[in-house]
């Protein structure tokens, strides 16, 4: 069995995949309007699976891989209407807490590992001015002590009012004389306060060079199901009130045929951006159908849920 059929297998057990015969003449049929129609309605016999370049099984001369299992992010359907009214978005918000609805996995196209990878883990921390009664709340280890230093910290405030009440009132810069003439100014008593975590981002950069004709299919058609599957789509197409959410990404990194334990693990991830360059040596060339020899694609992935210790633990 191929790497491309293990990973196949792994991700979608109960599902058909199609043959090379199958898969060739889906790749050609995504550029004609009703067999694209058709992939629309998912009326094909199971996921769409791509990889690229060709010899990708060849573990020897790729031994590093991605693998993006592309699941379809499902609306819940109301029971009581088919129309796109109010009552019927509530009803499929309300709804969708009771459900899984990532549903079905769409495609899943297994690309070779870009050179370079990097990512970030953003915690958010703030420099707040606390005053005298927030730093001494911060520092008291007791209710007594608290107390007993607010009321300092009342005659303090006071003292700063005070000083810039004389400050106001003189205008200009002559504030800043008095209290350069005093050598005093406020302590504002600042302290760092953790706000929260940024979801993790990545960007992943691909270049297509195909060879052959197959390649080129492939190409056409990885590049499209990118496209396709980052979009959203209207809820209602007479209204265009709603989006439906577009789909979501998982993403594992492999190391010959086992997924690569020793890199961090990706969370779920919505793609937020795809960079296409057609002409990425600066010269417009084409093969003889057309399309260009060489195509430049950066994907740019936002995680869907932050990083903590516990998801650290489990690898990420």
């Amino acid at each position: 069995m191929s790497f491309i059929e293990d990973l196949t297998d792994g991700f979608i057990k109960t599902q058909k995949t199609q043959t090379i015969d199958e898969l060739t003449s889906l790749i050609a049929g995504l550029f004609d309007n009703k067999s694209f129609e058709d992939y629309q309605n998912n009326e094909k016999t199971g996921p769409t699976v791509l990889q690229y370049p060709d010899g990708l099984d060849n573990t020897v001369e790729y031994p590093h891989r991605l693998t993006f299992n592309i699941v379809k992010y499902t609306p819940v359907k109301s029971s009581t209407t088919t129309q796109a009214s109010s009552n019927a978005v509530l009803n499929d918000v309300n709804n969708a807490f009771k459900t899984d609805i990532l549903t079905s996995t769409e495609a899943v196209i297994t690309m070779y590992h870009p050179n370079s990878l990097q990512t970030s883990y953003e915690n958010t921390w703030n420099v707040e001015a606390l005053g005298f009664i927030g730093d001494a709340a911060k520092q008291s280890p007791n209710g007594r002590e608290f107390i007993s230093q607010a009321a300092n910290g009342i005659k303090e405030q006071a003292a700063q009012k005070g000083l810039a009440s004389v400050s106001g009132l003189l205008g200009g810069k002559g504030g800043e004389g008095v209290q350069a003439g005093l050598g005093l100014v406020a302590n504002p008593r600042l302290s760092i306060m953790f706000q929260g975590v940024t979801p993790r981002t990545f960007k992943l950069d691909f270049s297509f060079n195909p060879k052959s004709e197959q390649e080129v299919l492939h190409t056409l058609a990885i590049i499209k199901l990118f496209k396709y599957h980052s979009a959203p789509d209207f809820y209602d197409a007479s209204s265009r009130a709603f989006f439906r959410y577009p789909d979501i990404f998982e993403i594992k990194s492999y190391n010959g045929v086992n997924e690569n334990l020793a890199m961090f693990k990706y969370g779920r991830c919505a793609c937020t951006n795809i960079e296409l360059d057609y002409s990425p040596q600066q010269v417009w060339q084409t093969f003889e159908n057309g399309f260009p020899v060489s195509v430049n694609m950066s994907l740019s992935f936002n995680e869907l849920d932050i990083v903590t210790k516990s998801s650290i633990i489990q690898g990420r």
